[in-house]
């Protein structure tokens, strides 16, 4: 916080500032926090989404069925390989954190892994 000025009785004294205790802060804690909140969040939008699929799966007007556009099977794989590499991508930085460098590259080679799995996929 901002230094505060005390008040003084005397108007020819210059005010007197004093900072407030503060606690301290992990250096990149809120970063961390950050980014398991994000991957928090995709969670739980993949679930909503598969939830509604399922919900709403049997449900519809004259038109194809869900089944019949999508194939749930790929979609699953191809959700799943996008939250793992999310996952392995978060590993990666508490590696790197922790300043080691072969978990650092070992979890980023996952992470790439994940990747082309997920570009395969796409491409079937």
């Amino acid at each position: 916080m901002a230094n505060v000025a005390a008040l003084t009785d005397n108007d020819t004294e210059a005010p007197v500032f004093f900072a407030l205790d503060e606690h301290e802060h992990e250096p990149g804690g809120s970063t961390m926090l950050g980014f398991w909140i994000y991957l928090m969040s995709d969670c739980l939008i993949f679930a909503v989404l598969f939830a509604t699929y399922g919900v709403l799966a049997g449900a519809y007007a004259a038109g194809p069925r869900p089944d019949e556009i999508f194939e749930l099977p790929l979609l699953a794989a191809n959700t799943a390989m996008l939250l793992f590499s999310s996952i392995t991508y978060g590993f990666a930085m508490i590696a790197m954190q922790n300043r080691r460098k072969e978990a650092v590259l070992l979890w980023m080679a996952v992470t790439a892994l994940f990747g082309v799995l997920f570009v395969g996929i796409e491409a079937l």
